[in-house]
Parts: structure tokens; sequence; C-alpha cells
């Protein structure tokens, strides 16, 4: 995820969150290490580095 974040490449990752997984395919814009949120390019998606269970 560090290359992507500094070399702007696209990743899919996955996440799981009450039961259920979900896919979401971006480019991450922004990681903060305090809060553990990573924001996506894609209408400002945010996600919590805690829910991730998959990264392509």
């Amino acid at each position: 995820m560090a290359d992507a974040l500094e070399f702007k490449n696209e990743i899919t990752i996955t996440t799981y969150n009450r039961g259920q997984y979900e896919k979401f395919t971006g480019v991450i814009q922004s990681a903060n290490a305090e809060t553990k949120m990573i924001t996506f390019d894609v209408g400002k998606f945010m996600v919590s580095a805690n829910i991730i269970v998959d990264v392509e």
C-alpha cells in the first residue's frame, strides 16, 4: 500500500465490516498513521486500515 500511495497506483482492497466483505477499487489520496484512515480519490471515500483484509 505504501508503493500504491507513493506512485498513485490503482489498487483493490477488500474490507470486512459487520459480517460482510466489500471490494473497492481506487487510488489512495492520503493515509493517516495516527487515525489509521485511508482516503481514496473517488468521492473522498475513507476506510479504516483496521478492516482491510486484502489488497490487490
